[in-house]
């Protein structure tokens, strides 16, 4: 096949896709169902799908950069950094902690799992005898 083939075979199952989640979206609006449309997330790689997932806007681009130089576990790591470096995230110390370890778990799990959202309630600090900051992850 050349590449033009496969470019157009894959085009077709993307407009085929778009075309089901159409259908999709109208079924839900008719129904009684809870949500009013499809729940799953349409993405084109990892990346897009850690975003989505995640809800941290700019995390897609910087993993592609990071996975274009490393591999993915270090890639990971990495994104931590760039959280605690205010680079992602620019929230709380806290709220950057959460976004480094839910993005870093998405990542690591391929955007396919409910690990990042659902394994992790929530995370907190608390306070060892001596003052300093530990990181509780619930």
């Amino acid at each position: 096949m050349s590449s033009e083939q496969i470019k157009s075979y894959f085009n077709s199952l993307e407009a085929e896709l778009e075309h089901c989640i159409k259908i999709a979206r109208e079924a839900k609006m008719r129904s009684a169902d809870p949500t009013p449309h499809p729940e799953i997330l349409l993405a084109k790689d990892l990346a897009e799908r850690v975003e989505s997932l995640v809800g941290i806007e700019g995390v897609a681009q910087r993993i592609r950069e990071l996975e274009s130089q490393m591999p993915r576990e270090e890639a990971a790591l990495h994104i931590g950094l760039d959280f605690a470096e205010g680079r992602i995230g620019k929230k709380s110390k806290l709220d950057s902690v959460e976004g480094a370890i839910r993005t870093a778990v998405a990542m690591l799990t391929e955007g396919i799992v409910a690990a990042p959202i659902e394994g992790i309630a929530r995370v907190g600090l608390g306070k060892n005898d001596d003052g300093t900051d530990y990181l509780k992850i619930y």
